[in-house]
């Protein structure tokens, strides 16, 4: 497919751009708007809602996973990551209850064995356990793909990896 870029910076291309723009806002805006929420008992994190729960994940006798979704703010993949896991939870019918934590601060990021942004963490277990030796810090994390490429976001498959080791144990 070939890109649209590089193009002549004319007003007809930003008036393109701009009418592109508002129709993304307006889809966006109406898939939003037909997507069910629940919210978490605590009402603090919401969380996708999929009333067709997979009858091959059982996580210790419960059909709902915990899922911990940690990130840096200073990372920009973290909005697509969170997006992902989404997406994979929705595929594979599986309800989750996702808490999501916002690292600040160095500390936190030691207490929380926090490796970079973003660590989706399923049923307290890394979805890609990095090696021992990996410092706790305020940064962004790379993930290695099946197929040896490197990515800021975790692909799809370690993400159904993680949940059914996590429906297994």
């Amino acid at each position: 497919m070939a890109s649209a870029w590089p193009v002549p910076r004319d007003s007809s291309v930003k008036m393109m751009t701009l009418e592109r723009m508002a129709l993304c806002f307006i889809v966006g805006s109406f898939l939003l708007a037909f997507h069910t929420w629940d919210v978490d008992p605590r009402g603090k994190v919401p969380r996708a809602f999929d009333a067709r729960a997979n009858a091959e994940y059982n996580f210790g006798g419960r059909t709902t996973v915990k899922i911990d979704f940690l990130y840096n703010e200073d990372c920009p993949s973290h909005e697509a990551a969170l997006e992902r896991l989404h997406e994979v939870l929705e595929e594979e019918g599986v309800q989750a209850g996702i808490e999501i934590t916002k690292v600040e601060t160095g500390d936190q990021a030691q207490r929380l064995r926090f490796v970079g942004s973003p660590t989706i963490l399923v049923e307290g277990q890394d979805i890609d356990p990095p090696p021992a030796e990996a410092p706790y810090a305020l940064t962004c994390r790379v993930y290695q793909w099946e197929d040896g490429r490197f990515s800021p976001l975790p692909s799809p498959d370690m993400i159904r990896r993680a949940l059914r080791a996590a429906s297994d144990r």
